[in-house]
């Protein structure tokens, strides 16, 4: 099994990675919309472009998080790519239901673009899936962690200590749990209360 460190750099590197397909999806719908013939497709490309760059700095701030070792930027990471998984899933789909309509009869040329981002997408839930079940076992490795570290912090070596008779004056060694404690003097043989 991989070490914690590991998980958590190779789950940063990759949300890095998914930020910049998510730039590279961004300046290809600005692309589009240069390239498109009506205004409609235009105004459509340039509000695709605007969530891919969103998203890509999100998940390029998250990994830049994670490679720092920040435990929110873990959470957030998480819930990012499983987010960016369901819209590429979507959008693989959709993808799918464009190549049935008409449009495609009349532009053929926009096809082969169809098929390379309905590849892309899939490319890019594949990493998204990845990532996430990287971070959960991440998550879960961090908490158990502390919650050991915790325990640890808490349980105080317990030290014998030497103890007087307030009977007898004698002096002997005893090992306390809590305070105040009932000692028996192995001398006289008197319990007392001790504070």
């Amino acid at each position: 099994m991989m070490k914690t460190e590991t998980m958590k750099k190779i789950a940063g590197i990759l949300l890095g990675v998914l930020g910049v397909f998510s730039y590279i999806g961004g300046f290809s719908c600005i692309v589009m919309a240069a390239r498109s013939l009506s205004v409609e497709f235009r105004t459509l490309y340039l509000l695709y472009a605007v969530i891919p760059l969103i998203l890509g700095s999100l998940l390029l701030f998250f990994a830049w998080g994670i490679l720092k070792n920040k435990g929110w930027a873990m959470i957030g990471g998480l819930i990012l790519s499983i987010i960016l998984a369901v819209f590429e899933g979507i959008g693989i789909v959709t993808s799918f239901a464009k190549l049935q309509s008409s449009f495609y009869e009349k532009y053929p040329q926009f096809k082969s673009e169809v098929y390379a981002g309905i590849v892309l997408d899939g490319f890019i839930v594949a990493l998204c899936i990845a990532t996430a079940i990287l971070l959960v076992f991440c998550v879960r490795k961090q908490r158990a962690g502390r919650i050991i570290t915790e325990q640890q912090i808490y349980q105080q070596p317990i030290t014998p200590m030497m103890v007087i008779c307030p009977h007898c004056q004698k002096t002997f060694h005893i090992t306390p749990t809590k305070k105040p404690f009932k000692a028996k003097c192995p001398s006289c043989g008197k319990e007392s209360m001790l504070r």
